[in-house]
C-alpha cells in the first residue's frame, strides 16, 4: 500500500511540473471580481456576477493575504488539480476494488487536463473538487458532508446543481430511507444558509435572481452566435476518442451497473452549455477519467491500455512555454489612479491600476449589455457617482460580442455628451467629464 501511495505523490509531482511548464490563462474575471467585492461592491446589485459567488468570494480572501498576484491565483489552481487527482485515485480504487486501477485513472487524468485547456482556474474547473468529494462521500455513506460538498459546487457555479439532485439520485437507488436522505438535505441547507443571509442583508437577492437565474435562462438563446455547442472536427475527435472507454461500457451492457458513471458523464456535458470548449469539460475529464480505470479493470490484455494512452497522448496538442494568458508579468504593478470606466478592455486593468469604476459596473461584453434596461440602469448610475475619465478602446474588426468590437449604443451616446476626448494612447481614446457636468 505504501508503495501506491509514493507512486500516487509522483504522479502529483509529474502533475504540477507538466502545469508549470504550460501556458496559464489568469482569467481577467478572476482578479476583477474579487478586486471589486474587496473594495465595497456588492455582488449582484454593484456589479455583473453571472456565477454563485463561492469562488469570487474565496480568491477575494486570498487576495487581501497575499495581493493581487498571479502566484496566488496559479497555487490555489495546482492546489484544486491535486485534491483531484486524490480522489479520482479514492474513487477508481474504490469501484474496482483495486489501487492499481486507481494510478492508472490519475495517468489518464494527467495526460489530459493540463492539455484540454485546463491550466487555468474557471468557474467551471472549480466545481469539480467538490463534485467529486461529494460523490466520493456518497460512495461512503457520509451522506450529511456529501450534502455540504455538493452544495459548495452549487455555491461556485450554480448549474452544479444537477450533481446535487444526481447526489439525492444516488442515495435513494442507494439506501431508500428518508434518515439518509434527510442528512444530505440537511449538509446541503445549512451550507447554503450563510450565503443566503449575505444576500438578503445586501438586499441583493432580486438581482442575484436576475443574474444567476433569469440571465442564463432567458437571454443566452437570444444572442445571436453566442449559444455555440458544435466542437470542431479537431475537438470532436477528441472527444470521441476520450469517450471510448464509456462505449465500452455500453457495449458490454453494463450501464445498469454503472449508474454513478454514466449519471456523472452525462451531466458533465450537459454542463458544457451555452459554449463548447475544454475548459468547460473540466468536471468531464475528471469522470473520464474514473471510467478509464474501470473498463482497465475489465480487461484481459493490457496491450490494449497502453496502445490507448500512447495515441491520446498524440492526439493532443502541448502548449509548452508559453506566457501567461493575460498578463505580461508574473506579478501585477499596482498604481493609484482616478475613478474610471474603461470600455472595450478587459477588467484586469481596474486591477493593476488600482482604480473603479462607477456602480453599477457592466463588464464589457454585448451579452450584459444587450439585456433590456442595463444601459439605461448603468448611465443613471453614473448620473449620481460618474467617472472623470473614459478610457475606450478602438473599435476592431470582430464578431458583435467581441470584447473590443462591441459598443454599447447608449452608454457610447451618453460619453458623447458629456465628455470631451483629451487625449490618445496605443489605440486608447482618453474622455475626460466635461466641467459643467
Amino acid at each position: 500500500m505504501k508503495k501506491v501511495y509514493f507512486g500516487l505523490l509522483g504522479l502529483m509531482i509529474i502533475h504540477i511540473i507538466i502545469l508549470m511548464n504550460l501556458q496559464f490563462t489568469a482569467w481577467p474575471e478572476t482578479f476583477s471580481f474579487p478586486y471589486l467585492f474587496n473594495s465595497g461592491f456588492d455582488l449582484y446589485k454593484d456589479m455583473v456576477h453571472p456565477y454563485t459567488p463561492l469562488l469570487t468570494m474565496s480568491l477575494s480572501f486570498l487576495y487581501k493575504l497575499f495581493g493581487y498576484n498571479v502566484w496566488v491565483v496559479k497555487l490555489f489552481t495546482y492546489f484544486l488539480i491535486l485534491v483531484n487527482d486524490l480522489f479520482i485515485f479514492k474513487i477508481t480504487s474504490k469501484l474496482t476494488k483495486n489501487t492499481k486501477w486507481g494510478i492508472f485513472a490519475v495517468v489518464f487524468y494527467i495526460l489530459t487536463q493540463p492539455f484540454l485547456e485546463g491550466n487555468q482556474l474557471w468557474f467551471d474547473f472549480a466545481i469539480s473538487t467538490p463534485i467529486l468529494l461529494g460523490l466520493w462521500l456518497i460512495i461512503n455513506k457520509k451522506y450529511f458532508l456529501s450534502g455540504v460538498a455538493l452544495t459548495i459546487a452549487f455555491l461556485t457555479k450554480q448549474n452544479s446543481a444537477l450533481f446535487l439532485i444526481f447526489g439525492l439520485i444516488l442515495i435513494y437507488i442507494k439506501e431508500k430511507k428518508i434518515m439518509s436522505l434527510s442528512k444530505y438535505i440537511l449538509g446541503g441547507f445549512l451550507t447554503v444558509l450563510p450565503f443566503l443571509f449575505y444576500l438578503f442583508s445586501k438586499s441583493s437577492f432580486v438581482d442575484f435572481m436576475n443574474w444567476v437565474l433569469i440571465y442564463p435562462s432567458k437571454y443566452w438563446t437570444s444572442f445571436p452566435n453566442y449559444v455555440q455547442m458544435l466542437p470542431s472536427n479537431r475537438q470532436l475527435l477528441i472527444l470521441i476518442f476520450l469517450f471510448f472507454p464509456a462505449f465500452y461500457l455500453i457495449f458490454k451492457k453494463e450501464i445498469k451497473h454503472n449508474i454513478f458513471l454514466f449519471g456523472s458523464l452525462l451531466i458533465s456535458l450537459i454542463l458544457i452549455y451555452p459554449r463548447f470548449s475544454f475548459f468547460h469539460f473540466q468536471t468531464g475529464l475528471a469522470f473520464l477519467s474514473i471510467t478509464f480505470g474501470v473498463v482497465s479493470s475489465k480487461l484481459k490484455n493490457m496491450i490494449y491500455i497502453y496502445l490507448y494512452l500512447v495515441i491520446l497522448s498524440l492526439l493532443i496538442t502541448k502548449d509548452w512555454g508559453h506566457s501567461i494568458r493575460f498578463i505580461d508579468d508574473n506579478r501585477l504593478s499596482i498604481e493609484k489612479s482616478e475613478k474610471v470606466y474603461l470600455l472595450g478592455q478587459h477588467s484586469l486593468n481596474y486591477v493593476v491600476n488600482n482604480s473603479l469604476p462607477p456602480k453599477p459596473w457592466i463588464d464589457n461584453y454585448g451579452w450584459y449589455f444587450e439585456i433590456p434596461g442595463i444601459q439605461q440602469r448603468m448611465i443613471d448610475g453614473w448620473k449620481i457617482d460618474p467617472p472623470k475619465y473614459v478610457y475606450i478602446s478602438k473599435p476592431e474588426p470582430g464578431s458583435w460580442y467581441d470584447l473590443g468590437t462591441y459598443q454599447p449604443e447608449k452608454i457610447v451616446n451618453y460619453i458623447n455628451m458629456n465628455y470631451q476626448k483629451v487625449d490618445e494612447m496605443n489605440d486608447v481614446e482618453v474622455w475626460k467629464l466635461n466641467q459643467n457636468k
